[in-house]
This record gives C-alpha cells, sequence and structure tokens, in this order.
C-alpha cells in the first residue's frame, strides 16, 4: 500500500488520509474531523496525480469519522466531481465508489451527485465490511 504521506505530505493529514492498494486496486480515503471544502477540493485531486493508476481502481471512502466542523456543500461536491470527469475522461466505466458513513445527510449528498460519475457505481453502507464485499464483486 502507499500510505498517504507518499502523495501528499502537507497538513492536515489527520483530517484527510488515503492510501493505494495495487493488488486490491482499491483507492482507501479516511475522512476524519472537520474535512473541509477546501479539503476536497485541493487535497482529492492530489491523490490522482500522485497516482494517476487509481482511475481504474475502486474507492472506498470511509466518512464515519467526519464531524460538522468542515461542511461540505454541494458546489464542492459537484467541483470535485467535475475535476474528476476532466481527469479520468470515462476511463474509470465499471469502477465503484463505496462510501461508509452513518450520517443521513452525507448519504443524501452522496445519493444526489451519483449523475456526476456517469458510468461509475455508488453505494453508501454503515460499516466497511459489506462496502469491501462489494467493492470486491466489481
Amino acid at each position: 500500500m502507499i500510505p498517504e504521506s507518499a502523495g501528499s505530505p502537507e497538513p492536515p493529514a489527520e483530517r484527510l488520509a488515503w492510501s493505494v492498494d495495487p493488488d486490491l486496486r482499491l483507492l482507501t480515503i479516511l475522512c476524519r474531523g472537520g474535512v473541509s471544502d477546501h479539503d476536497l477540493l485541493s487535497r482529492i485531486p492530489r491523490i490522482w496525480e500522485a497516482c494517476p493508476e487509481v482511475i481504474g481502481y475502486n474507492t472506498l471512502v470511509d466518512a464515519r469519522g467526519l464531524t460538522s466542523e468542515g461542511g461540505w456543500t454541494w458546489p464542492a461536491l459537484r467541483g470535485i466531481a467535475r475535476q474528476w470527469r476532466e481527469f479520468a475522461q470515462g476511463r474509470d466505466a465499471g469502477r465503484r465508489t463505496a462510501i461508509v458513513t452513518n450520517d443521513t445527510w452525507i448519504a443524501m449528498l452522496a445519493g444526489a451527485f451519483v449523475i456526476d460519475y456517469r458510468g461509475r457505481g455508488f453505494r453508501c453502507f454503515g460499516d466497511p465490511a459489506p462496502a469491501r464485499a462489494w467493492l470486491a464483486s466489481s
């Protein structure tokens, strides 16, 4: 696995950490505390720059540790989707993203912006085990 520090060493690493497992073809993003819109828009694209092969990987976003300190807005989520489309250029078709959360608001947001990720499957889970199983079944 490639640790978050290999691709994006700047603070606040404790709020947004990531790893890549080339054997499982899986990008894991861990969100803790108050991950802000700025964090999303500036740090997530750096993952793609550091590891462009994640275009063909499934993604597990563990958002169970998020707090309301950061707060995500609709424009920021749409902005990250736009950046992903420009980066992936459709090369991620058939891949999946699982979001692990117990927050109803995050689950609703994820369900609403799935249209911005055409060709990519999205599902929310309350526990990482079924999320990983769903990702592995693709």
